[in-house]
């Protein structure tokens, strides 16, 4: 088994990290994988290359909280970045992840990630996650490298002002302390808590750090606009996410330039105590880069 101490590299740091040594004795070999925005941790490569299983400890500062706790976007990268490191094939990159959070995350997270099934072209992985001695999260992700078929084309991003003619709205950090880290320039009149006839917000975002916009960063950007359901509020409301899938792009999936990613997220069903929230992510180019479907419970104030 390996296992070091790590320090800050974005929105997690590494506690403390140990892998699972491959079964039936066969030779392994230390590897270390960089994701941004998220920790590395170590692997063992069995003798066919596969990792197979990683395990992981990080903490998430509170200024990447939102809310009671992580940033769902935050946890749910950590999630990719744990389940790429057991996967351990670069040219599999994450092609959509699934996650149910159970409960916020305010201490050390555990993470354990698995390969469920390995192929040629398609790779499912799973990891579960603990805090303060709880269940915290369950995830499913799947990896696949580049092949060749058909092309359809994307929809088009809304046609908008570029972020430079857009003004800056800030989220606010007493509440939302990650707003320090994403930079918001709204692209049309919609606001938060603005009391508007239409459950959609659309807004240029950017992370500070101005890191790629690849998977990880991707699911921090899809839950980094309030819910759609703000635009028509007068007030806050928690409304935490109990479920989130995303699907990457073959462009995002590749890894994409830094810089602006314009964001519509829309609160497409609510009632009873519960909404749905979509979301789509554009490059400033016009190429969508990702989309996403996410379940919020409605707990007023």
């Amino acid at each position: 088994m390996g296992d070091r101490t790590g320090g800050t590299t974005g929105p997690g740091q590494r506690i403390d990290v140990e892998s699972v040594e491959p079964a039936g004795g066969e030779s392994a070999q230390r590897i270390d994988v960089e994701s941004p925005g998220v920790p590395a941790g170590d692997g063992h490569r069995a003798g066919d290359g596969a990792v197979d299983h990683h395990h992981e400890l990080v903490t998430v500062p509170p200024d990447w909280w939102s809310w009671a706790g992580a940033q769902g976007g935050v946890v749910i990268a950590h999630c990719l970045a744990a389940m790429a490191m057991a996967v351990g094939a670069p040219e599999a990159r994450p092609r959509s992840v699934t996650a149910h959070l159970l409960r916020p995350v305010r201490e050390p997270l555990s993470l354990d990630a698995a390969v469920l099934r390995r192929g040629r072209a398609v790779t499912t992985a799973s990891v579960a996650g603990r805090a303060g001695g709880r269940s915290a999260l369950s995830a499913l992700a799947t990896f696949g490298p580049a092949g060749t078929g058909p092309r359809v084309a994307a929809p088009t991003a809304p046609a908008v002002e570029r972020p430079e003619a857009c003004p800056v709205f800030q989220l606010p950090v007493d509440f939302v302390p990650i707003g320090q880290h994403v930079e918001v320039r709204p692209a049309s009149d919609a606001r938060p808590l603005a009391e508007g006839p239409v459950p959609e917000l659309l807004a240029w975002l950017r992370l500070v750090d101005d890191r790629p916009l690849e998977p990880t960063a991707l699911a921090i950007l899809l839950d980094a606009l309030p819910p759609g359901l703000f635009a028509t509020f007068a007030a806050s409301m928690a409304v935490p996410t109990v479920d989130f899938t995303a699907h990457f792009s073959p462009r995002a999936a590749r890894g994409a330039s830094p810089g602006w990613a314009l964001a519509r997220l829309a609160t497409v069903d609510a009632g009873e105590g519960w909404a749905i929230d979509d979301s789509e992510l554009w490059s400033q180019d016009g190429h969508r880069l990702a989309v996403a479907r996410q379940s919020r419970v409605i707990a007023p104030l």
